[in-house]
């Protein structure tokens, strides 16, 4: 029984390796909030002419994505943040507007912005732990300035979505996580004016032998956000 966990990382990492090797499959890998609410377009436009059988997506927390690739589960992670591990290459992929979520009724809600000082007065609601949203907060706010506090840790966007419509508190999220509740007015969303609050995201892939190929589902990723960035000009 001590054994059997080892045996089963020692099967998967077979077959993967198998997979690897033969070129039949594709594995990837996203921190929860890229995976639901930003990478199925890029999912949909990378299957047109390739068999869907041979690809797999797996969402998890960051860490855990991370964590993934490290052990060669995924051939290609899509994070919210990355600690520069050794035996991987990263690309920033894009960068997305953060954005702080008010329920419709809030004394907020009929801003069309919202400053660093007026969110410093505030408790946030904290979705998923692991994002870089406690980094990504520091870096912004400086080492002079005090920074909002999170005062509830909900575990996912979904939930923190939910408990701001009830009203239970304001939180910070990606922008393109809430549209649906900002086209609807379930939610309002308050963007910083400049500079912005901005997260970055990457895409990382194990570098293997000198040589080797970038992975084809992140060079679609990086060739696809560059040509919109082109035509968004």
């Amino acid at each position: 029984m001590n054994f059997l966990p080892y045996a089963q990382s020692i099967l998967r990492v077979n077959e993967r390796a198998l997979a690897a090797v033969s070129g039949e499959r594709t594995r990837i890998g996203a921190s929860s909030n890229i995976g639901i609410y930003l990478l199925q377009p890029y999912v949909r436009s990378y299957l047109e002419g390739r068999d869907p059988a041979a690809f797999d997506m797996v969402i998890d927390r960051n860490p855990s994505i991370v964590e993934k690739l490290e052990n060669v589960e995924i051939d290609v992670a899509v994070l919210e943040w990355w600690d520069n591990r050794d035996g991987c290459q990263v690309e920033r992929w894009r960068s997305e507007p953060v954005v702080v979520i008010v329920p419709p009724d809030h004394p907020l809600a009929s801003q069309d912005h919202i400053d660093p000082v007026q969110l410093s007065a505030f408790e946030l609601l904290g979705g998923e732990p692991g994002t870089g949203t406690g980094r990504m907060l520091a870096k912004y706010f400086g080492d002079h300035a005090q920074m909002p506090r999170v005062s509830l840790q909900l575990g996912s966007t979904e939930a923190v979505k939910q408990a701001v419509k009830a009203g239970v508190g304001i939180s910070l999220v990606l922008a393109s996580a809430v549209s649906d509740e900002v086209r609807a007015g379930s939610l309002r969303a308050l963007p910083f004016p400049d500079p912005p609050l901005r997260k970055d995201l990457f895409v990382a892939w194990r570098t293997g032998i000198s040589g080797m190929p970038i992975p084809a589902f992140a060079q679609h990723l990086l060739n696809a956000h560059c040509n919109e960035t082109v035509s968004a000009r």
